[in-house]
């Protein structure tokens, strides 16, 4: 949902007709979670500012601020959820609280007095996507379990190398056994086959002084 509206107002926002320059205005993108503060930056470029706006002119076309010298006009809906600092012809707009109605295109406009002359001016934007609480933490709550999946098949990696070394070495083993088993009967054999020809030997022996006897 997130993406489908950000690429939604990505698209309307390059729909939108240039501003004249006269305000550097910053971040061009904010993504920021429900309840969350944000900051905009305003700045003259060149001249002094005669009163500021700023406003919301894609999804929902309003005026949040306004600014003329002292006094200042703040929405309703903003009433308690916005501050705003001026330094040096910098404007710094604290928008809190925010919710995921307030995903929107925010600009500053105003009013700039340059060589004597009063020239309108804009900034180029900054676009706002306030992303869904309960989703991020869906997504927070999922990456745990993720985790310990990870740590499960880590584990079965380590236990089947083991159990397939142990294997190997059990059948090496095994063979070794055998081998020295098989040697075993063969000197066996060769003893036996030593013995019965000391026997026979013997058995002839005794035969032939028996004859002669």
């Amino acid at each position: 949902m997130c993406r489908t509206l950000g690429v939604l107002l990505v698209l309307s926002f390059l729909q939108v007709i240039p501003a004249q320059k006269g305000i550097i205005q910053k971040p061009p993108l904010i993504i920021a979670d429900e309840g969350e503060s944000v900051n905009i930056t305003c700045q003259a470029s060149q001249g002094t500012m005669d009163g500021m706006k700023l406003k919301r002119e894609v999804v929902n076309d309003m005026t949040v601020l306004t600014v003329v010298e002292n006094p200042r006009n703040i929405s309703p809906r903003y009433a308690q959820g916005i501050e705003f600092v001026e330094v040096q012809n910098t404007f710094v707009i604290t928008l809190r609280e925010l919710q995921k109605n307030d995903t929107d295109v925010y600009y500053c406009r105003g009013i700039a007095v340059i060589n004597g002359n009063h020239n309108s001016v804009s900034g180029s934007g900054t676009m706002l996507v306030v992303r869904d609480k309960c989703l991020e933490k869906m997504k927070q709550e999922e990456r745990p379990s993720l985790s310990w999946l990870l740590y499960v098949l880590a584990f079965l990696g380590l236990f089947s190398v083991s159990l397939l070394g142990y294997i190997i070495l059990s059948h090496i083993d095994i063979k070794k056994h055998c081998r020295r088993g098989k040697k075993g009967q063969a000197q066996n054999i060769v003893y036996e086959d030593m013995n019965c020809s000391l026997r026979r030997n013997n058995m002839a022996t005794l035969n032939v002084y028996q004859n002669r006897e």
